[in-house]
């Protein structure tokens, strides 16, 4: 095969990478409008469930008030048509007013027992169509609430698998990378050796040093675990075999009993704690699961980020070393984790 070709294929490989990488930046982005939206709406449908609840509360209250008006109304006409009733039995010679005066009471007492009573009516079916819309608002509301689940626990699905197809998708690129990076390099070696024959000089091949290789001596091809080794930020990575490779071997020779301290971040990292860190890593984030779940103490996601935050697994961007860290590395090996919490010494920027 040429050295064109090589490097053409070397080219591709670095390409596809690229594209690996922003298929996944996508994909989050995608993840995230999505979630947003639905939150949205979930937040609406909230505000919409409160406010029915408002309308309700006052059209009961009016229901009540037309309840009492109906009652006094009644009480009225009773007293008013006593009232005529004796006046019809005074003396004929001196009942004459007040049974005028009583029969316009009664009139006065009659019309306002039907305007109450039709005041009540129309309380009581204000308070029924209120109910109704209540009723759907909630309907409504529960929907939107398991469409927002839904689709999260979908999406964790849906990620982790993601996740598995294009580490290893990546890993193996990364590995064809090298395989050709290291043949380029090889032949780069041979064509110096035989251009300086004459003073027999000869250039030695880069070899492979275990773990993923690079097209440079800039250290490990952090992409291909799809961190940025341009940022302190804490990242979370994919752990396997091939990642071990890359950091120090003697970050994990630490006894079970050095990291039983872990078992409770560990659990609570398996329990969705790495994707929370991956999509969110904020300290309100997991205070809020902690009080949606009823999580404290050292058994909560609070405590998990604490831990994690004070001593995370902090790598050497250029030897791969683990310069800090090495009891939780070690507790996620042994508890075969599939992701860890790392972050790269000696660098600035936090874009």
């Amino acid at each position: 095969m040429s050295s064109e070709k090589v490097s053409s294929s070397h080219g591709a490989l670095s390409s596809l990478s690229t594209s690996l990488l922003a298929f996944r930046s996508g994909f989050d982005y995608s993840a995230r409008n999505v979630d947003r939206s639905l939150q949205s709406s979930a937040h609406d449908a909230d505000q919409a469930v409160s406010g029915r609840r408002r309308d309700l509360d006052a059209a009961v209250g009016d229901r009540v008030k037309a309840q009492a008006r109906l009652y006094s109304a009644e009480s009225e006409l009773s007293a008013a048509e006593s009232e005529l009733a004796d006046a019809l039995d005074e003396d004929p010679r001196y009942s004459g007013n007040s049974v005028g005066f009583a029969r316009t009471r009664v009139a006065r007492a009659e019309s306002e027992l039907r305007a109450a009573s039709e005041n009540l009516r129309e309380a009581e079916e204000r308070e029924r169509e209120t109910r109704r819309l209540l009723e759907r608002s909630e309907n409504a509301r529960r929907r939107i609430h398991s469409a927002l689940d839904e689709y999260r626990q979908s999406f964790s699905s849906a990620r982790a698998a993601e996740t598995a197809i294009a580490t290893a998708a990546l890993t193996k690129l990364s590995i064809l990378k090298g395989v050709l990076g290291a043949y380029l390099s090889s032949s780069s070696s041979k064509s110096s050796a035989f251009r300086s024959g004459s003073t027999g000089v000869s250039s030695v091949p880069s070899a492979m040093s275990g773990g993923v290789l690079t097209d440079s001596d800039a250290g490990p091809d952090w992409s291909a675990y799809l961190l940025r080794p341009d940022t302190s930020q804490i990242q979370v990575a994919p752990l396997d075999q091939s990642l071990l490779e890359v950091l120090d071997a003697g970050a994990l020779k630490t006894s079970e009993s050095e990291t039983a301290a872990f078992d409770m971040l560990i659990k609570r990292w398996d329990k969705g704690g790495a994707a929370m860190f991956r999509r969110n890593p904020s300290l309100e984030n997991f205070r809020a699961r902690d009080a949606r779940e009823g999580l404290s103490g050292t058994d909560s996601y609070e405590a998990m980020f604490d831990l994690i935050t004070a001593d995370p697994v902090t790598v050497n961007p250029i030897t791969g070393a683990v310069r800090s860290g090495h009891l939780l590395l070690r507790a996620l090996v042994n508890a075969g984790a599939d992701m860890i919490p790392m972050r790269f010494e000696g660098v600035d920027s936090d874009d």
